[in-house]
C-alpha cells in the first residue's frame, strides 16, 4: 500500500523518483496515479483483517466506542471538507504525514521498535513530508510558477464552461495550462496528457476541421489560434476561452458515404470537404448503401457514460448515425434493442445505418478481454 501511494504521488515524490531511476520498467508507468489502486487493495484486504480481529478481541465496549468516534469523526470532517469544496489535497496529506509519524513515535515509546529502527521510517517520513506537503509548491522544472497553484487558478474558466458548454468539447493550448485540465475539472477535452491515443484520431486531430469533426467547440488559450475563433471569456489567471463556430454536433446523419483507397486519404478529404461533411461520411473499403431523401432531421445525444452512449435519432430515410465518438473494437452498437454494426466514419468516428422513422441507438463498451 505504502509502495503504491509513493508511486502514484509521480514527480511530487521523492520514492517516486528514486523508484524510477532504480527500479526496471518503473519509468514505462506513464500513468503512476494508477498505482493507486494497488493501495486500494492491500488496504481493503487489511481492513477486512482488522475487522475480524476487532470483533474476536477482548477490547472493552468503551474502547471500541472511542475506535467508533474516531472513525466518525474523520468521516465527518471528510463530508464538511467536502460539502465546503475545501481543496483538502495538501491537508490530507500533511494528516497522512502526522498519523505516519505519530505511528512511529508510539512504536518507539512503548518498545515496539528500535531506536535505529525508529530513525529510519521517521527520516522515510520526513521525505514524504517534503515531496508531497512542504515541496507542493516547488516550482515545475524551469517554469516561474507552480504547477500545483496552477491547478486551482483556472476554477471560474471551468465554471464557465459547465454552463455553456452542453454536449461540446474544448481543446486545450498547452503553452497556457500545462496539465490535464478535462481530467481536473471533469470537462470533456479532445487532447490532455495520456499513455496513448489512436492512430485514427491522432491522424484526424492534426486538421482543423478533423477537430470540428469531434465536436471541439472552445479552446483554452492565452491568444487564438485560428481566425474565425472568437473569444467569449477572459479568465482571472489570464486563460481565455475562445469559440470554434464551425464546431460540428456530438451526433448527426449523413446521407452520402465516399470510399477512400486508404487511410492516407483521409486528412486531405477533411481538409476538402469542410462543413460538407455534415451530410458526407468517408469509409475506406466497403461502404453500406444510404438513401438520399429531403426534410429535417434531428440528431440528439441523450445519455453517455465512460462505456455507454443513448443517441435519439428521426431519420426521414435510411442513412448513417454518426457519433463524434472514437471507434475501437469492443463497442457494440443497437438500433431499438436490436444488434447493428459500428462502422469507421471517417476513419475515426462511429457510425451506425438507421433506418427511417424514430429510432433509439444505443452503443455499449462489451470487449471479448472483459468478459473472458
Amino acid at each position: 500500500c505504502v509502495g503504491g501511494v509513493a508511486l502514484a504521488l509521480g514527480s511530487h515524490s521523492i520514492f517516486h523518483g528514486l523508484a524510477y531511476v532504480s527500479i526496471p520498467m518503473v519509468e514505462k508507468a506513464r500513468s503512476p496515479g494508477m498505482a493507486t489502486f494497488l493501495c486500494g487493495f492491500a488496504a481493503s484486504v487489511l481492513a477486512a483483517f482488522g475487522a475480524d480481529a476487532l470483533w474476536r478481541s477482548r477490547i472493552p465496549f468503551e474502547g471500541l466506542r472511542r475506535v467508533y468516534r474516531l472513525l466518525y469523526g474523520a468521516a465527518a470532517a471528510l463530508a464538511i471538507l467536502a460539502a465546503a469544496r475545501i481543496d483538502a489535497d495538501a491537508l490530507s496529506a500533511a494528516a497522512l504525514t502526522a498519523l505516519l509519524a505519530a505511528v512511529v513515535l508510539h512504536a518507539l515509546r512503548f518498545e515496539r521498535l528500535r531506536a535505529s529502527t525508529a530513525a529510519v521510517l521517521l527520516s522515510m517520513v520526513a521525505l514524504f513530508e517534503l515531496g508531497s506537503v512542504g515541496g507542493s509548491h516547488f516550482t515545475y522544472r524551469d517554469r516561474p510558477e507552480s504547477i500545483i497553484r496552477k491547478l486551482h487558478e483556472d476554477k471560474d474558466v471551468a465554471n464557465f464552461l459547465r454552463g455553456r458548454m452542453g454536449d461540446a468539447r474544448a481543446a486545450v493550448d498547452r503553452s497556457a495550462v500545462p496539465y490535464n485540465f478535462g481530467d481536473w475539472y471533469g470537462i470533456h477535452v479532445l487532447d490532455g496528457y495520456t499513455a496513448s491515443i489512436p492512430a485514427s484520431l491522432n491522424g484526424i486531430s492534426s486538421e482543423y476541421w478533423g477537430r470540428m469533426l469531434m465536436s471541439v467547440r472552445y479552446l483554452l488559450a492565452a491568444k487564438p489560434l485560428g481566425a474565425n475563433q472568437r473569444e467569449v471569456y477572459a479568465g482571472a489567471s489570464g486563460v481565455k476561452v475562445f469559440e470554434n463556430p464551425d464546431a460540428f454536433p456530438r451526433a448527426w446523419a449523413v446521407h452520402k458515404i465516399t470510399t477512400l483507397a486508404s487511410d492516407r486519404e483521409i486528412n486531405a478529404n477533411i481538409a476538402a470537404a469542410g462543413p460538407r461533411m455534415q451530410a458526407e461520411a468517408f469509409l475506406t473499403g466497403h461502404a453500406p448503401q444510404v438513401e438520399t431523401c429531403a426534410g429535417v432531421e434531428q440528431v440528439a445525444l441523450v445519455s453517455q457514460s465512460m462505456n455507454r452512449l443513448a443517441l435519439r435519432a428521426r431519420m426521414q430515410c435510411k442513412g448513417m448515425v454518426v457519433a463524434s465518438e472514437i471507434f475501437a473494437p469492443g463497442w457494440k452498437a443497437y438500433v431499438d434493442g436490436r444488434p447493428a454494426q459500428i462502422w469507421p466514419a471517417y476513419t475515426a468516428l462511429r457510425g451506425v445505418i438507421v433506418p427511417a422513422g424514430e429510432h433509439r441507438i444505443e452503443m455499449i463498451y462489451r470487449p471479448a478481454s472483459g468478459i473472458v
